[in-house]
């Protein structure tokens, strides 16, 4: 009589979570809708049904997508203020979220060759600089630009060769000047 008993109370906890899945189902509410199918399922396998867990993976997909696209939305725009602020840190941050799997389409292709053109354009005018300190003689200061240009540009062979070719004489003249202390 007592496990009878237990079994009915069990079977009608499933039927009452089955019950609050649907009612989670229809008003879209899919993670509480996920939840107590599970634990109904849990406690009563016959009420297993695939058309339910179609409907909650069906609109919990449909979330994610919305999600999905309104967070791409919102990188889009902070890439896009970025790029007219021209905060370099912000676009490398940005444009590397951007680069991954979910976020992917035409929009973000365009956001993201702008930031590359202005993080290129903005190398350049650092390499610029970098240059004529070079040339008067300011090789630490030279060094320090090409580094910044190279992390906007990192595949710049100008601006690499530069700064190895900036690096080897600090080096050199760091042997010198200690050579010279002694």
């Amino acid at each position: 009589p007592y496990s009878n008993d237990l079994i009915i109370k069990k079977q009608n906890l499933a039927e009452e979570l089955f019950q609050l899945s649907t009612q989670a189902l229809f008003v879209k509410d899919y993670k509480n809708a996920q939840r107590t199918y599970e634990k109904a399922i849990e406690l009563n396998r016959e009420l297993r049904t695939g058309e339910i867990k179609q409907a909650i993976n069906a609109g919990l997909n449909h979330q994610n997508t919305k999600a999905i696209n309104k967070r791409r939305k919102a990188l889009i725009e902070e890439l896009s203020l970025a790029i007219s602020a021209l905060d370099f840190a912000s676009i490398l941050k940005i444009q590397e979220i951007l680069s991954h799997e979910p976020f992917h389409g035409i929009e973000v292709d365009e956001v993201i060759d702008r930031a590359k053109e202005t993080r290129r354009e903005h190398a350049q005018k650092l390499n610029e600089i970098a240059s004529k300190q070079y040339r008067n003689g300011n090789i630490s200061l030279a060094v320090t630009q090409w580094q910044q240009a190279l992390r906007l540009d990192p595949t710049d062979i100008r601006i690499q060769t530069r700064l190895s070719r900036a690096l080897k004489v600090q080096r050199k003249l760091k042997k010198l000047t200690s050579t010279e202390d002694s």
